[in-house]
This record gives structure tokens, C-alpha cells and sequence, in this order.
């Protein structure tokens, strides 16, 4: 079976029996075109897919008249059916400050001698029972910073704590990754979420792709962001590009069937949520 009947399968039955929409056809290309023509096609089909999901979001349903006048939205313009669904850290001084301290190998916190160090601050007081005093004096300042925004607790013996080890959990995901799905998260996760929120750390965004995923699939797709970006896709637009050899054709046709994987992907856990949001389902499964 190829990739591309999957791909058809997840629009033109699954979402159906799953979901109750129909989308407009596809028109996947024959196995047996060329492969610089079964590409440019697909790109066609990547395009509107984006433009039917955008009525969809619009609409509650998909018609094809809006679908054949609309431009083709940005990945970053395709909205979401469910509310807070990305958690992103705030861009301001305080929160970068916190999560730099917490979780930077280069903080200034993580190291007091060759018996006392850690690979973060966390790591740090996690593995050795820490107080205050314990600092040298131009670290207390930044432990202190942490203690004062109630990131960091000060225990009755004076050792080193977790205000709330969710928080911080929500700090080294955001961290490392840049953002967090809100509805796959815990119950108590969301909670520490809201409190964040309500300090000012963390903000709430909707979109069908957190905006680290819609940046990576602009640089696949076109240089509206980025002037070093591979641009495939604007390379078939009026026709098909020219190459010496026929591994760059196998290549941006392999490129062209990622990016409608994501769209399967993304598309199929937005209307999951949407449907958990309605009470059929639970999105958050505790193992």
C-alpha cells in the first residue's frame, strides 16, 4: 500500500466514519506518473488541504465554492477548534530569567565546588541538600530571585525546595521544547499551567500547529520566513523544476509526502480534541 492511500483513506473515510466530515476529494496522482509530476500534484493537494481545513474552521463544514475563491492561509494563519491549546513561556525579562536559572547548563547556580555541582540548578538541589548560605555571595542574588518569585522554596531547616514540581515541569518543557500542548497534559499540569498564566510566565495560544511546527514546514515549503529556506514547493508552482539527476526528484517528493503527513497528523488530533472537547472522549489518559 502506498503512503498517498493512506493519506487518501484518513480524508476521504476515516474522517468521515470518525468525525462526520467530508471532505472534497483529493485526486491522489497514479503511481505510474512521472515523479516531478505526482510532486507538483501533491503540493496542489498539500494547498488544498489548508484551504479546506480553513472553511471547515470557519464553517463547521467544508464548501467547495469557498474552497475554489479562497486564497491558500498561511500554516501559520489555520486556526483551532479547541481553546488553549499551546502553551508558550512569555517573552518578557522575569520569565526568561526563571527558566534560564532553572534549567541552563550556563547558569551561574549550578556549580559551588567539585562535590557540589549539577547539570542544571534543579539537578542541582536535587541532588545535594542545599541552603541559601551554601551559595557563594554573587549566586545568592540569583537563588534569592528564584526564591522571591516562588519558583524555589525555603524549607522549616532552611534547605532548598519545589514550590510546585509541576510548575517546574512545565518550566523544562518549555525549556527544551519551546511549547506545550495544553490538552494532552495532566490535570494537575493544567492547573500549574492557569497559575502561570496568571503571573504572567506563560501565554495561551490557538493555532493547528504550535508555531516551532509552522516554521519548519515555511522552510520546507517557501521562503516567507526564512531567506536560507529549502522552498520545495515553490519550485513546482508553474511547472517543474530541472535537475541533473533523479535523487533531488525522489527527494522533494519524499519532502512533499512529510509535510501531508503532518496534515494527517495535526488534522487528526485537532478534531480529536474538538471532540473531546464535546464530552464523547477523554483527551488526556492517565497510564
Amino acid at each position: 500500500m502506498r503512503l498517498e492511500d493512506i493519506i487518501d483513506w484518513f480524508f476521504s473515510t476515516y474522517s468521515k466514519e470518525e468525525f462526520d466530515i467530508e471532505w472534497l476529494p483529493l485526486n491522489m496522482p497514479n503511481k505510474d506518473e512521472n515523479i516531478s509530476n505526482k510532486t507538483a500534484t501533491l503540493f496542489r493537494i498539500e494547498e488544498s488541504i489548508r484551504k479546506q481545513y480553513a472553511v471547515l474552521t470557519a464553517n463547521g463544514s467544508i464548501d467547495s465554492e469557498i474552497v475554489n475563491i479562497m486564497h491558500t492561509p498561511s500554516l501559520g494563519d489555520m486556526a483551532s477548534f479547541v481553546e488553549n491549546k499551546y502553551v508558550y513561556l512569555s517573552d518578557d525579562e522575569i520569565s526568561w530569567s526563571i527558566v534560564s536559572l532553572l534549567y541552563s547548563d550556563q547558569s551561574s547556580i549550578v556549580h559551588i565546588d567539585k562535590q557540589r555541582e549539577g547539570h542544571n540548578f534543579i539537578d542541582l538541589i536535587t541532588k545535594h541538600s542545599l541552603k541559601l548560605t551554601d551559595f557563594h555571595d554573587y549566586q545568592k542574588p540569583r537563588v534569592q530571585y528564584l526564591i522571591d518569585h516562588r519558583v524555589i522554596s525555603v524549607k522549616e531547616d532552611g534547605t532548598l525546595g519545589y514550590t510546585d514540581i509541576h510548575e517546574l515541569f512545565v518550566y523544562k518543557k518549555l525549556f527544551a521544547d519551546g511549547v506545550m500542548g495544553y490538552h494532552h497534559s495532566s490535570p494537575e499540569v493544567q492547573k500549574a499551567m492557569e497559575t502561570m498564566r496568571g503571573q504572567g510566565r506563560v501565554t495561551f495560544k490557538n493555532s493547528l500547529y504550535a508555531t516551532q511546527e509552522s516554521d519548519y514546514l515555511n522552510f520546507l515549503l517557501n521562503n516567507s520566513l526564512y531567506d536560507n529556506s529549502w522552498a520545495i514547493r515553490n519550485l513546482y508552482q508553474h511547472g517543474t523544476p530541472t535537475y541533473k539527476n533523479d535523487s533531488r526528484y525522489i527527494f522533494d517528493y519524499q519532502m512533499a509526502l512529510l509535510v501531508l503527513v503532518h496534515h494527517v497528523i495535526k488534522i487528526n488530533d485537532e478534531l480529536s480534541l474538538r471532540k473531546a472537547a464535546g464530552g464523547k472522549e477523554p483527551a488526556y489518559t492517565r497510564l
